[in-house]
């Protein structure tokens, strides 16, 4: 997961940029009068950000003081995210955060939605905030669907409350064959503590990641034959190892987590995958 900034944009303006230009109603007069409410939720979301604890944050339908929750969610839908309308600047400006697009929660696919990190269909009050959207690709966004926390453990990782990228805590092993594939686990240091490290894997099993990862190492090994065939030729299995070795380390020195970094570091270490090339 690569980790992004805070969104600078305000609330109360995004908000008051999406309800501005809704037709004038009840659901509009009712989200209106809901302002200040809907502005202190913001702030516990907040509180609970930083707190690891959003999975405390009230479902929509359990807030009686606040419009329908489907009213509430079609903030996004039929304003925020709609083309030719002010708010679509907020929108805009949430997808291009991402570094060239690139899907922080995978670090694979190319940015083109935006994902409610707590769903909409649940959470219809947090609909428009900055601070629940994060910019995703498709897959992504598909993949998590309207999955809820019930516990702390629960949670998935958050890009702008969550920073995991100080210790190694991806890795892979080889799993012999013809051709050779990889899987990949989490194994968290242990000044991690029990919650985050359960909550790695459900990061990963959430975005379908230790999939799309082995689908990926998949594709470099069948392009890394010929290269490490060469390097076999000149240096048997040792030289094999050591380019591998020193791809790990630049890889890691790139980005400590990757699925590249897990892939050339468990290749280096396996001596089945090394002696395929001896001579």
């Amino acid at each position: 997961m690569n980790n992004l900034e805070m969104p600078t944009m305000i609330y109360a303006e995004v908000l008051d940029s999406c309800v501005g230009t809704m037709m004038v109603g009840e659901v509009k007069a009712s989200i209106v009068d809901a302002r200040n409410e809907l502005l202190d939720k913001a702030t516990r979301y907040e509180a609970h950000g930083y707190a690891k604890s959003l999975y405390l944050m009230p479902k929509g339908n359990d807030l009686a003081s606040l419009p329908q929750n489907s009213d509430l969610k079609n903030l996004y839908a039929g304003q925020l995210r709609r083309r030719g309308v002010a708010a679509r600047t907020y929108y805009d400006c949430l997808i291009s955060s991402a570094p060239h697009k690139r899907c922080p929660i995978c670090g694979i696919g190319t940015v083109s939605t935006l994902d409610h990190y707590l769903p909409s269909s649940v959470y219809g009050y947090l609909s428009v905030l900055p601070m629940n959207l994060v910019p995703a690709c498709r897959d992504c966004n598909t993949n998590k669907l309207d999955q809820v926390p019930a516990s702390a453990a629960e949670q998935s990782l958050h890009v702008y409350f969550d920073n995991v990228s100080g210790e190694r805590w991806l890795f892979a092993r080889v799993v012999p064959g013809d051709p050779p594939a990889v899987e990949y686990f989490v194994q968290a240091p242990s000044s991690f503590g029990p919650v985050l490290s359960e909550r790695l894997g459900i990061h990963m099993t959430c975005y379908s990641l230790y999939q799309l990862f082995a689908s990926n190492a998949g594709s470099e090994l069948a392009e890394l034959e010929a290269r490490l065939t060469i390097c076999a030729r000149t240096g048997g299995s040792g030289a094999v190892q050591r380019y591998l070795r020193e791809e790990a380390g630049l890889q890691e020195g790139l980005k400590r987590n990757s699925w590249k970094t897990a892939l050339y570091d468990s290749l280096a270490c396996s001596e089945w995958f090394c002696s395929r090339f001896s001579c």
